[in-house]
C-alpha cells in the first residue's frame, strides 16, 4: 500500500475518534481548564511508556508545533463548553483558509479562481457564526473556536518541517506541556473531587483514546500526505461531532450555525475537488 493511502487511512480513523470529543467534553461536569489539563495529563501518561529519548528532537519547528497544539487544545475545549459542538468544530476546520493564506503570502503560490472562491465561502461561513444573534459565552466560544482553527492550521503547516520526529514523541510532549502549564491555572482544584464516576470514565476515554491514540494516528497520517489533504480528510470529524452530540444530548445547531457549517464544509470539499483536478492536469502535462 502506498504511504499516501496509509496516511489517508490513519487520518480517517483519527477523525472518527476525534469526533467523539464534543460529546464526552460536554459529559464531564468540570471547568474547561480542568478538562484540558486532566485529559492531556492522562494522554501523556498513556504515551510515556512508548517514548524513547532518541525520538525527541527539540528544534524551533517542534516547539512551534507544541505551542500550537497547546493553544488549539485549550481553545477547542473551552469553546465546546461555551458554544455548540457544531459551531466549534466547523470554525476549527476553517483552518484550510489560514493554510491557504500562508501558502499565498509565504510560499508565493499562484492564486487561481478554483481555490480562491472556496476560501471566500469559508470567510462568509465564519461571518455567519460570528454574526449569530447570541450573547456572552456563546460569542466567546465562537471566537475561541476561530483561534483554535488558526492553531490547527499552524500545526498542519509545520508538520512537514519535523518529519524526523516521532509522532508519539510529538503528541506525548505536547500533552505533557499542556498539563504542566494548565494544571496550576485550574480554578478551585478541590472541585475535581466532585467529578462523578461517569465524568472520570469520560475523562479517561478522552485522554487515552480521543487524544493519545487519535493524535498519534493523525500526526502519522499528516507525515505521509499533504497538509491540505490531511485537513480535508479530517473534515469527517466536523461532520460526525455534532451528530454524536445531537443523538446523545439533543443539542441542535442554530440557523446561523447551520449556514456556517454548510458554507465551510462545502467550500473545503469543493477546494479538494479543484485541487485534485489541478494536480491531475499538471501530472498529465508533465508525463
Amino acid at each position: 500500500m502506498k504511504d499516501s493511502y496509509k496516511g489517508m487511512i490513519y487520518i480517517f480513523i483519527s477523525a472518527i475518534l476525534l469526533s467523539t470529543g464534543g460529546l464526552f467534553i460536554k459529559i464531564v461536569e468540570a471547568d474547561p481548564l480542568a478538562i484540558v489539563a486532566l485529559r492531556s495529563g492522562i494522554a501523556s501518561i498513556t504515551l510515556l511508556p512508548l517514548l524513547r529519548v532518541n525520538q525527541i528532537k527539540l528544534r524551533i519547528p517542534t516547539i512551534i508545533y507544541i505551542l500550537s497544539y497547546t493553544v488549539m487544545m485549550i481553545t477547542f475545549v473551552t469553546a465546546t463548553k461555551y458554544t455548540t459542538s457544531a459551531n466549534t468544530v466547523a470554525l476549527q476546520y476553517s483552518g484550510s483558509l489560514y493554510l491557504f493564506l500562508y501558502s499565498v503570502f509565504r510560499k508565493h503560490i499562484k492564486v487561481r479562481w478554483g481555490n480562491t472562491i472556496p476560501m471566500l465561502f469559508i470567510v462568509m461561513g465564519i461571518c455567519a457564526f460570528l454574526l449569530e444573534p447570541s450573547k456572552g459565552q456563546s460569542i466567546t466560544g465562537n471566537i475561541l473556536a476561530v483561534i483554535s482553527g488558526i492553531a490547527l492550521a499552524s500545526m498542519y503547516g509545520i508538520i512537514p518541517s519535523i518529519k524526523d520526529t516521532s509522532p508519539i514523541a510529538l503528541v506525548c510532549l505536547s500533552n505533557l506541556t499542556i498539563f504542566i502549564l494548565v494544571f496550576p491555572m485550574i480554578p478551585s482544584p478541590g472541585k475535581l473531587l466532585e467529578i462523578s464516576t461517569q465524568g472520570w470514565m469520560a475523562m479517561i476515554y478522552l485522554g487515552v483514546i480521543q487524544v493519545a491514540l487519535s493524535y498519534v494516528l493523525n500526526t502519522k497520517g499528516v507525515l505521509l500526505t499533504s497538509s491540505l489533504q490531511a485537513l480535508v480528510l479530517a473534515m469527517f470529524e466536523a461532520v460526525l461531532n455534532p451528530i454524536w452530540v445531537f443523538i446523545f444530548i439533543e443539542e441542535v445547531p442554530t440557523s446561523h450555525g447551520f449556514v456556517g457549517i454548510v458554507m465551510i464544509l462545502g467550500a473545503v470539499l469543493f477546494n479538494v475537488i479543484q485541487q485534485n483536478r489541478y494536480e491531475k492536469r499538471r501530472n498529465s502535462l508533465c508525463a
